[in-house]
């Protein structure tokens, strides 16, 4: 969605360039990169480029009094069968520092990318490995069949499964990867253990896993809850806790890394010591309330 683009002609002749059934002129350019995506074209940011813009000059009012930004996000998915704010439609910051560590130094790696919905985070691990001028071969399980389009053009091999773990077990024939990754929260999967041996086999010796597990005491869900608010998704506290994912994940790698991502909120001290009092361990109390997830980087 670039403020200042410039385009191929021959690749703007032959995908189209904006479509009006964005009548609303919302979410037309999110359209057109998709299009531009699933055609196999890639679509380069400049970051050596600045351009200052004023955002929702043009459209504010219409913003406001028409909610096209709403109606644009409709019509989008509407046509293309997908969100343009859904899974993976912006890489996992958190993710790409972890990784950016394991593949270093690697000579073209294989990685197994599972559930990563448009893709955005495999890309910039390709992205990370260009800048090392390091090749690489991405393959791809998605259990989200409308997100297959997006992955296919990037991907040396992408499939669609009804069910990840049993996917991961038998796609690829015998390949082995260095590493893999799950672009949604493990605590979404009701055999989150099984898919920890199931990705466990697929790792070369030395390989690394590398997954997020939502935190159910972070603070803002807490709130949501008392509220009388459930939070968006799947809560499964069962299967969901990152204690018992790290004691799991300990009996099947030979290493695991648990790093707290914290997204500290205001005013968590004094909820802490209203309802916890001042003890010796509010500090630990007030810092798990701030976790929003924990990462783990699992090592074969």
């Amino acid at each position: 969605m670039p403020s200042l683009g410039m385009y191929q002609l021959a690749a703007v002749n032959k995908i189209g360039f904006a479509d009006p059934y964005f009548y609303s002129m919302e979410y037309w350019d999110d359209d057109f990169s998709l299009r531009a995506r699933r055609a196999g074209f890639r679509q380069v940011l400049c970051g050596d480029v600045a351009c200052y813009h004023f955002g929702s000059k043009t459209g504010r009012e219409a913003q406001v009094k028409e909610n096209t930004l709403v109606y644009g996000r409709e019509l989008f998915l509407k046509k293309n069968g997908v969100d343009a704010w859904g899974s993976g439609f912006c890489y996992d910051y958190n993710a790409i520092q972890i990784i950016k560590n394991m593949i270093s130094g690697q000579n073209s790696p294989k990685i197994l990318c599972l559930d990563c919905g448009m893709g955005d985070t495999p890309m910039q691990i390709q992205n990370e490995l260009r800048r090392l001028q390091q090749t690489s071969e991405l393959y791809q399980i998605t259990s989200q069949r409308a997100y297959l389009l997006d992955l296919k053009p990037h991907s040396k091999e992408a499939v669609f499964v009804p069910e990840l773990v049993e996917g991961c077990n038998e796609e690829f024939g015998t390949a082995q990867f260095h590493l893999a990754y799950l672009g949604r929260d493990i605590g979404r999967y009701e055999n989150c253990v099984a898919l920890l041996e199931t990705v466990r086999r697929r790792l070369a010796p030395g390989g690394w896993f590398v997954f997020c597990c939502d935190n159910p005491f972070y603070c803002l869900t807490i709130h949501a809850m008392l509220q009388f608010t459930l939070p968006q998704g799947d809560i499964q506290f069962a299967t969901a806790d990152p204690e018992k994912i790290k004691t799991a994940a300990e009996k099947v790698f030979s290493q695991v890394q648990m790093i707290p991502a914290e997204n500290p909120v205001q005013g968590v001290q004094n909820f802490a010591e209203q309802h916890y009092g001042k003890s010796n361990q509010l500090s630990q109390i007030v810092q798990r309330l701030n976790v929003n997830c924990f990462y783990f980087a699992c090592q074969a």
